[in-house]
């Protein structure tokens, strides 16, 4: 039987357009799709003009985050810091500076003779302060908590970077593998919009049809720009953690295994307070000001001064000692006789501010239980929605085309089915590869959130 001419353009057509398979699905059903291809990337074909630069190897997420942690320039001056706080501690622990000095003292106006008189000397003199005992060590014990939270704000900051690198890194792969889908769906639904416009010059359809299918191919073109845009931000960021110039060259993300989270809440509670770095920082800040409150106590105490001079003379007429050397050795005190509006209002200073970075430790665990909580909540909805896809959605999208496609082949279903059977499966795909990256990236928030690599 002779078929007729819409029909052999359809045929030709349709014996190209195949659901596109999902890699991810065909991994965690342990199967291939019945219309699977060689499972390499999603979509098949990639444009020329999304592969990355010739000699570009794949980027690998492990690397990436070694980089970061040794370039980056805020962990730099962190480190920094970290080197000039713990400087200070010897020196808090120290001493103060003794005083050397030399008095020409009761010299006769006009002239520089010294042995006209039995009062005139030359007297060598050296002082040394002592803080009374306790304060040094106190004073030390300061500085030691102030280096101790410098180094966890580092530690803070590095979990920190490294979760944006994660991020980053996620985004990146998202948008690589949508723009993947979108360019294969997109070839599709041109040709799809051309066998529209071949039925609708034979008088096969309506005119309907074909504005519907260009209307896909503009929405999808349009998608595929804003994909391109996205992509070139995210490569920039991702850079910019890197300490590289924006727009450097990157290779594309490897392919996504999606981990296990299967860590409790009250796991998760427990890491975040044993090893989270901004609780620590804020318990050192406590215990610094906890120190210093002692040293404002301790400054109730006098300090002391003590001193030796040596006074060399000169024989003079009726000197008794004829011209021997002296000696001297003093001794004072600081009396805080101040206190009641100086030490014991240091007192309360130093009380408040312990009593205000207890109460920001306390802020700062409620806020990261929360946290936990939350992205716990987000990760379970996002397992969810990734096994519901793997398992049905897409799965189904693909039937739905195939079915729709052999409806539409023996006249049982008309042209906006089919274009809407391919449009669904298009959207499925995208949905399933955002529910992935946002689950890792998911996971990355929940490191920082803990303080502690889980992956």
């Amino acid at each position: 039987m002779k078929l007729p001419i819409w029909s052999v353009v359809a045929l030709a057509f349709l014996g190209q357009f195949t659901a596109t398979p999902l890699p991810g699905l065909a991994q965690a059903t342990g199967q291939r799709s019945a219309t699977a291809a060689p499972a390499d990337v999603v979509g098949g074909q990639q444009g020329a003009a999304e592969q990355p630069p010739a000699g570009l190897p794949p980027l690998d997420l492990e690397r990436l985050i070694d980089i970061a942690l040794e370039e980056n320039p805020e962990l730099k001056a962190l480190r920094h810091r970290i080197e000039a706080a713990r400087d200070m501690v010897p020196q808090a622990g120290s001493l103060p500076d003794p005083m050397v000095g030399i008095q020409f003292s009761n010299v006769p106006i006009g002239t520089v003779a010294f042995d006209m008189t039995p009062m005139t000397g030359v007297q060598l003199v050296a002082q040394q302060a002592l803080p009374y005992p306790g304060k040094l060590s106190l004073r030390k014990e300061v500085a030691r908590q102030v280096a101790n939270a410098a180094e966890m704000d580092y530690q803070e900051r590095v979990n920190g970077l490294i979760g944006r690198v994660k991020k980053a890194y996620y985004d990146l792969y998202f948008i690589d593998r949508a723009i993947e889908i979108t360019l294969d769906n997109k070839d599709l639904l041109q040709n799809l919009a051309a066998t529209a416009e071949e039925l609708y010059r034979q008088g096969r359809v309506v005119q309907q049809h074909q504005v519907r299918a260009h209307l896909a191919v503009a929405r999808i073109t349009d998608d595929l720009l804003d994909l391109r845009n996205r992509k070139e931000t995210a490569q920039a960021r991702l850079n910019t953690l890197l300490d590289r110039p924006p727009q450097a060259p990157l290779g594309a993300p490897g392919e996504l295994t999606r981990h296990e989270f299967q860590l409790s809440r009250q796991a998760l509670q427990d890491v975040a307070l044993q090893d989270r770095p901004l609780l620590k920082s804020l318990g050192a800040t406590v215990a610094q000001f906890g120190a210093a409150k002692r040293l404002a106590v301790r400054d109730l105490r006098p300090d002391f001064s003590v001193g030796v001079a040596y006074r060399i003379r000169g024989s003079s007429p009726m000197d008794a000692v004829s011209g021997r050397d002296f000696w001297s050795l003093s001794a004072m005190a600081k009396l805080p006789v101040y206190a009641k509006t100086k030490q014991r209002k240091r007192i309360d200073e130093m009380q408040e501010n312990v009593a205000r970075w207890q109460a920001q430790y306390e802020t700062a665990k409620n806020e990261i239980f929360f946290g936990i909580e939350d992205a716990i909540t987000d990760l379970r909805r996002l397992e969810d929605e990734i096994d519901l896809l793997l398992s049905g959605i897409v799965p189904e999208a693909e039937l739905s085309l195939q079915a729709g496609r052999s409806a539409y082949m023996v006249g049982t279903a008309d042209f906006v089915t089919l274009l809407d059977a391919q449009i669904a499966l298009y959207k499925a795909q995208l949905q399933y590869y955002r529910a992935l990256s946002g689950f890792e990236k998911r996971l990355a928030d929940v490191e920082a959130i803990v303080g502690h690599r889980l992956y």
